[in-house]
């Protein structure tokens, strides 16, 4: 199977095939290539050059023999420096405290600790003068969460309350180093469950897996925004595991709390009969629910749905979006007497129920042959129908690329290299449509498998990165 633990198998000891000056020699090169994007090309874009670097020496791994160990330590160099590229990153990221999105969550949290009306814009202008806040943030923020109010459904005040009983700098630290610590098991997670695979009667890939993990686009662009991404994801990759038993129900009541787009995900199981998870994600959110109620009284839940703070979003703020809406809101901007607001809703309510449709019988179809996929294809689909999309959401897709590294005739072969290169490309351009490729291949991965096991002449040889 290719989501069952594949570590669990040991590796056979073999002669040293490490070249170390080859290793030393990639390691400074992608060293030195890392200061070229710092003033010219933006770090993205610096992701694919190494992706088309680790392709060619791949290339080398297939065919030429005499040069396995001089592209294998060049592959082991390139990720050594990407280790220490991607905790760099992490590290730095306690210099300084963000007004995005760190003073905002600040806020969410000292309001509800407060017992205040948290989507009463007016407690957060007074909140705002009595932290002393007004000098961190700008006229933007003032429309965005001043003027707007919490933002989410009450139950996630739980996640931003206890910043309410800690001040600006000690809250900053913490937050960081819990959602950085996530990330880091995160990282963890997806190396054990797809960072490698098993070809038959060859042996294990080992390295490239995590690799690709660490040149993705925007790894670290969670902890930059101080986001809850890493969270999220952590309890995704247990949801996809134990999608069939009943506990799934329970960690996507949990995801809805820390981001309520994991809503979509009710549809999988929902369009394939699975009503264990279901109740129980019910029985969760009712419990979450009175604990709200408990905890912040039903006058918030009253006025959430009373006075929604999505009414007071400013327009402009979906420009930063990257949905299937947030698209369709820049098109009217720019082509305003073409898309009047009555077919804006007319294409945003239709594209959404073509989506809908559409993930439903293919749903159904993968779960016959790829269970796996059949759930992870609602992944994108949330991503393109709900409407506050960001680009900070991308690493919650990364299951999805790794398990298509690793499914079917497809597994590790050249094809799917070319697959996520051109996924990494678009994740760094358009978050859009990254999620409209991703969610297409898996709408038409029966048939893409077939057609690669039709016109592909041969796979990747092993890659295996051992030594002693």
């Amino acid at each position: 199977m290719a989501n069952e633990y594949l570590l669990s198998k040991p590796i056979a000891v073999r002669s040293p095939i490490f070249n170390i000056p080859v290793v030393m020699l990639s390691f400074i090169g992608a060293f030195l290539l890392h200061l070229v994007p710092l003033v010219q090309i933006k770090e993205g874009y610096y992701n694919l050059m190494i992706y088309v670097v680790l392709f060619v020496l791949i290339q080398f791994l297939n065919q030429r023999e005499k040069l396995r160990s001089q592209a294998q330590s060049a592959l082991l160099g390139i990720l050594l420096f990407f280790i220490v590229h991607f905790l760099y990153h992490l590290a730095i990221n306690y210099e300084e405290i963000r007004e995005w999105d760190f003073i905002c969550f600040y806020m969410f949290g000292k309001v509800g600790a407060a017992g205040s009306d948290f989507y009463d814009p007016q407690v957060f202008a007074h909140a705002l003068n009595e932290l002393g806040l007004q000098s961190r943030v700008g006229s933007n923020f003032i429309k965005e969460i001043v003027e707007v109010g919490f933002w989410y459904p009450p139950p996630s005040m739980f996640l931003f309350l206890p910043l309410g009983a800690l001040d600006l700098q000690t809250g900053y630290i913490i937050w960081q180093s819990v959602f950085i610590f996530f990330l880091l098991i995160d990282v963890y997670l997806l190396i054990r469950f797809y960072g490698k695979a098993e070809l038959k009667k060859q042996d294990p890939v080992i390295g490239l897996g995590f690799l690709l993990i660490m040149v993705f686009p925007n790894l670290t662009i969670s902890a930059f925004y101080a986001q809850t991404a890493p969270l999220f994801l952590f309890l995704l990759i247990f949801l996809i595991r134990y999608r069939d038993h009943w506990r799934s129900g329970v960690l996507l009541a949990l995801l809805v709390v820390i981001k309520p787009l994991a809503a979509v995900l009710l549809l999988y199981f929902l369009f394939l009969g699975k009503w264990k998870p279901i109740l129980a994600a019910a029985t969760t959110g009712m419990l979450i629910l009175g604990m709200t109620v408990l905890a912040f009284g039903v006058e918030p839940l009253i006025t959430y749905f009373k006075s929604p703070p999505t009414d007071r979003i400013p327009d402009f703020v979906y420009n930063e979006y990257f949905s299937w809406f947030a698209v369709l809101k820049r098109l009217q901007v720019r082509f305003p007497a073409y898309l009047s607001v009555g077919f804006l809703k007319i294409l945003q309510y239709g594209g959404t129920l073509l989506f809908l449709a559409i993930t439903f019988f293919a749903s159904r179809r993968l779960n016959k042959t790829s269970p796996q996929l059949a759930f992870m294809i609602f992944l994108p689909l949330a991503m393109l129908v709900y409407p506050a999309s960001l680009n900070q959401y991308s690493i919650m897709t990364l299951p999805v690329v790794m398990a298509l590294f690793n499914e079917g005739t497809i597994k590790y072969g050249r094809w799917t290299l070319g697959l996520i290169f051109l996924f990494f490309g678009l994740c760094f351009y358009s978050f859009f449509l990254y999620n409209l490729l991703l969610w297409s291949i898996l709408v038409t991965w029966p048939l893409l498998e077939k057609l690669v096991k039709k016109y592909s002449t041969s796979g990747l040889q092993a890659i295996p990165l051992q030594s002693g």
